[in-house]
């Protein structure tokens, strides 16, 4: 794959830019989000799995690029799936989400009846979205308790109870 150069990229994130003003909630422009968008440009047209959905900010430019391709995107952070929602309600049945963590990505895609992908995009760590908020438990800004769950409804320990245990 060709390497784009520094001008097609700025028009890519020009691009980015007015669609994330076009979304109904401010979505975060992931800050490789035109690389991913040229990385899937020459992908064959079906179904490419977002396996870190967030805020949708690469699903968008994806599908913004590519009226052939559909996108299942993943998260476990249901606050994230809300805001994806929202903001790649523009692209219809293009785009299904899954509460669902990464690690399932196999029974995700059979459960929507997929049985070869295009391509996957994750985008590893944690956002804005989750450090940002105080009663998430994840930044050292607020006095707040250490959570640090991506699924607060997971049932998993929060990072006080495992601390804790030590």
């Amino acid at each position: 794959m060709k390497k784009p150069n520094r001008g097609e990229l700025s028009v890519k994130r020009n691009v980015l830019s007015k669609m994330s003003d076009e979304c109904t909630e401010n979505i975060h422009l992931p800050v490789l989000a035109a690389e991913i968008t040229e990385a899937f440009r020459d992908v064959p047209a079906g179904v490419i799995v977002d396996a870190t959905i967030g805020m949708g900010g690469h699903t968008a430019g994806i599908l913004e690029s590519r009226d052939d391709i559909r996108v299942i995107g993943i998260d476990q952070d249901r606050e994230a799936i809300k805001l994806a929602s929202r903001n790649l309600k523009k692209f219809g049945d293009r785009v299904k989400i899954q509460h669902s963590n990464f690690g399932e990505i196999r029974a995700v895609l059979k459960e929507a009846g997929v049985g070869k992908v295009s391509g996957i995009v994750a985008d590893l760590g944690v956002s804005s979205l989750q450090m940002d908020s105080a009663e998430r438990g994840f930044s050292f800004k607020y006095d707040a308790e250490l959570d640090m769950r991506m699924d607060p409804d997971s049932g998993a320990p929060t990072a006080a109870e495992l601390l804790g245990r030590l």
